[in-house]
């Protein structure tokens, strides 16, 4: 004997049982079937519309994760040449600053 599932109409609330293995398959593709009163009855979500919903969530978030990582490379791109860009500023002027120093102790070391 087949197992049934108790169900309810969402017109007029008669209890009714629905075979599983029907159920199961309404639930996984949709379709409609009646209450013992005739009313049409039908899931709203199957389980190939939840599989969708759910594959759309996990591209949109894929997509918005690459965008992230890329961004993230950008930023740590123009940060290393800043960095280097900074380290070439400060080599510039130490050397200035010795060749002024070097020219301040010719005049020193001239007066002497």
């Amino acid at each position: 004997m087949a197992d049934l599932i108790q169900e309810n109409c969402c017109k007029c609330n008669i209890p009714f049982g629905i075979e599983a293995g029907h159920r199961r398959q309404l639930l996984e593709r949709g379709g409609t079937f009646h209450c013992p009163n005739g009313h049409a009855q039908h899931y709203t979500d199957t389980k190939v519309k939840r599989l969708e919903r759910d594959n759309l969530r996990l591209e949109e978030s894929k997509d918005f994760y690459e965008r992230m990582y890329r961004d993230q490379i950008k930023q740590t791109d123009h940060a290393r040449r800043s960095a280097a860009s900074y380290k070439g500023q400060v080599t510039k002027a130490k050397k200035k600053a010795l060749q002024q120093l070097g020219a301040l102790k010719v005049i020193k070391g001239g007066r002497q």
